[in-house]
């Protein structure tokens, strides 16, 4: 996640550059890295985005601050904001996938990463820098034919956040795809 506005501003024109969906400053794909869950200050790994948003496939739910794609689009404007958020979407979420495969451990099907959070996002830093490394390199993931990448079970989402998300999803809508 950017820190500071002026990596926040930046990551949003780099989004916004890709399909022209706005306040972008990240992506979520639809999977997580298995953790013990915190014991305490469960708070600080909850996060607040302002003016921004994540982007995520259909197996989220829609929030004020995680905009999905519209199930059964209306108008021309909420096909425009469709296309634009998968556009926006798919290399990031190729990429993760891509990662998984290379690192069981990130994946579900490895099993729960038993370390405190911090700890976890430590381990999996250095499986995306050893990632990186792996693809300047061209070196090839090894196939495992026993595990397929079925995707992760999806969170269920809150009334009263799927109400707010509606609103903000159609203000993006009328705002940047009418």
């Amino acid at each position: 996640m950017p820190r500071g506005m002026e990596e926040t501003t930046a990551t949003k024109r780099k989004f916004f550059r890709i399909a022209n969906f706005p306040h972008v400053i990240g992506i979520i794909d639809g999977t997580h890295v298995p953790i013990a869950a915190p014991s305490q200050d469960e708070e600080v790994y909850q996060g607040e985005f302002g003016n921004s948003v994540l982007l995520g496939d259909s197996g989220y739910p829609l929030e004020p601050n995680l905009m999905v794609q519209v199930g059964q689009p209306a108008n021309a404007a909420e096909g425009r904001y469709n296309t634009s958020l998968k556009k926006t979407r798919v290399v990031v979420e190729q990429t993760i996938g891509i990662w998984k495969a290379r690192f069981k451990c990130v994946h579900q099907k490895g099993g729960t990463l038993s370390y405190t959070p911090l700890k976890c996002g430590k381990m999996a830093a250095a499986t995306f820098l050893l990632h990186n490394y792996c693809r300047r390199r061209n070196i090839p993931l090894l196939e495992d034919p026993d595990d397929p990448d079925d995707p992760d079970p999806a969170p269920a989402a809150a009334g009263a956040r799927l109400a707010a998300g509606q609103a903000r999803r159609r203000q993006i809508i009328q705002e940047y795809f009418s």
